[in-house]
C-alpha cells in the first residue's frame, strides 16, 4: 500500500536560522579552541572578554532573527557594535602575543565576513521598513 508512494522531505519547522548565526557559532568554536593553549592569566583576562563578546553576538543574532521589523533593526545595530568591539579585542590579543598570528588571521577573516553579513542584514531591514512606510 505504501510502497509506491513517493517519499517527501519533511516540512520545514518554521524556525529561520540566518547564515550569520552559523558563522558566529563557527567563530566561537575557533575562539574557544584558541583559549586551550593560553595561560591562566590570559584566559581569565582579555580572552574571557572575547569569549563573552562572541556569545553576546550569537545571542543578538538569534534574537534579531526572531524579532519583528522594528525590534530587529535595533538588535542588528547592537550586533554590529559588538562585532566591531570584538574586532578590536582580537587585535589587542594579537598585539599582546596572546594568540598566534595564524589564529588571528583566521578569526579576523571570519569576523570580516560576519560584519559584511550584519551590514547587509541591516541594509535589508532598512529597505523593507522604508518600503512599508511608502505603502
Amino acid at each position: 500500500m505504501f510502497k509506491n508512494t513517493p517519499t517527501k522531505a519533511p516540512p520545514p519547522d518554521g524556525n529561520f536560522m540566518a547564515p550569520i548565526i552559523f558563522h558566529i557559532q563557527s567563530l566561537y568554536k575557533d575562539i574557544y579552541l584558541a583559549g586551550n593553549s593560553l595561560t591562566k592569566r590570559d584566559k581569565l583576562g582579555v580572552h574571557a572578554a572575547v569569549e563573552k563578546s562572541c556569545l553576546e553576538m550569537l545571542g543578538l543574532s538569534i534574537q534579531a532573527s526572531l524579532e519583528n521589523q522594528i525590534g530587529k533593526q535595533k538588535t542588528i545595530k547592537k550586533l554590529r557594535i559588538d562585532i566591531e568591539i570584538l574586532k578590536h579585542l582580537i587585535r589587542a590579543e594579537s598585539e599582546l602575543g596572546i594568540i598566534r598570528e595564524k589564529q588571528y588571521l583566521s578569526i579576523q577573516e571570519k569576523l570580516q565576513e560576519i560584519s559584511k553579513e550584519a551590514a547587509g542584514w541591516d541594509n535589508y531591514t532598512h529597505k523593507n521598513s522604508q518600503q512599508r512606510e511608502l505603502l
